[in-house]
C-alpha cells in the first residue's frame, strides 16, 4: 500500500510542479551517434574511395577505426559540408 502525504501548496506551486514533471518526462534521451562506413560515405557523396581517403589525410573529415574498418560520424560529415 502506498503512503499518501497531503501538503498545503498554492495553485501556482502545484502548476509549477506539474509543469516540471511533464517537461522532464517529455525530454528524449540523446540519440546514439550514427557511424557511416567509408564505402557507404563515398556512395552517398558521389565520390571515389581515394577521394574519401584524401579528405581524411588532409584533415577535412575525421575518421574512426575498429580493426581495419574505417567509419565516419554523420554529424561531423554534415558539419564539414559547406554551403555553396
Amino acid at each position: 500500500m502506498q503512503a499518501v502525504t497531503i501538503v498545503q501548496i498554492t495553485i501556482d506551486e502545484l502548476e509549477e510542479r506539474i509543469s516540471k514533471a511533464v517537461q522532464s518526462s517529455l525530454k528524449t534521451p540523446k540519440e546514439a551517434e550514427e557511424f557511416i562506413p567509408r564505402k557507404e560515405l563515398a556512395a552517398k557523396l558521389g565520390v571515389t574511395l581515394p577521394t574519401i581517403d584524401q579528405w581524411r589525410r588532409e584533415g577535412r573529415i575525421k575518421a574512426y577505426a575498429i580493426d581495419r574498418k574505417v567509419y565516419f560520424k554523420r554529424s561531423e560529415i554534415e558539419q564539414a559540408m559547406k554551403p555553396v
